[in-house]
């Protein structure tokens, strides 16, 4: 049976790469812009997301990637069959290189700050409740993924960022966070 994968961003750069790679072994669906969604619409993209296998939380703006990690666990954390894979940014973890976004510098970063506290509290959740939870892991791009060209717009190797996703995917192991 193929695997169903909600993906938001799913139109841009890294995922439009996934799309593109792994759309024959894959159900790939865009949750974007382009598709009539804006990622502040949590709610409405939870309803579309829960009859997906995958959910891959990748688009932000402000708070919107941390709600979504939120509703989706709430949503599907008693399906151990289930995963969220978020996609974080070096820009979370404190290193600094220059970044644009539509709010500014410091909002992407606080953002996907953000995004690792709540990765942190779903895992905190599994170990408490000696429950088995939802799968939920988190790749995390920056500078090093862009090489001699760190920081520059559309530096990144979108491709390899994908096939880490898809890896990470195929994985078996609950929580996995990797940098890369």
């Amino acid at each position: 049976m193929t695997k169903k994968i909600a993906i938001t961003g799913g139109a841009g750069g890294i995922g439009s790469a996934f799309t593109e790679l792994y759309g024959s072994i894959y159900n790939i669906e865009s949750i974007s812009r382009s598709t009539g969604y804006n990622v502040q619409w949590t709610n409405a993209i939870l309803r579309k997301i829960s009859d997906a296998d995958i959910f891959i939380n990748l688009a932000t703006y402000r708070d919107s990637q941390t709600m979504l990690l939120h509703g989706a666990y709430e949503l599907w954390k008693a399906h151990p069959e289930k995963l969220i894979l978020n996609v974080g940014s070096c820009a979370g973890l404190g290193f600094r290189f220059p970044i644009t976004s539509h709010a500014g510098p410091w909002d992407y970063a606080s953002s996907k700050a953000a995004l690792y506290c709540a990765f942190d509290q779903c895992l905190q959740d599994h170990i408490t409740s000696r429950k088995t939870t939802c799968q939920v892991k988190m790749i995390t791009f920056g500078p090093a993924n862009a090489g001699p060209c760190a920081g520059a717009p559309g530096a990144l190797d979108t491709a390899i960022i994908a096939k880490e996703m898809q890896r990470l995917i195929e994985t078996q192991e609950q929580y996995h966070s990797v940098l890369i």
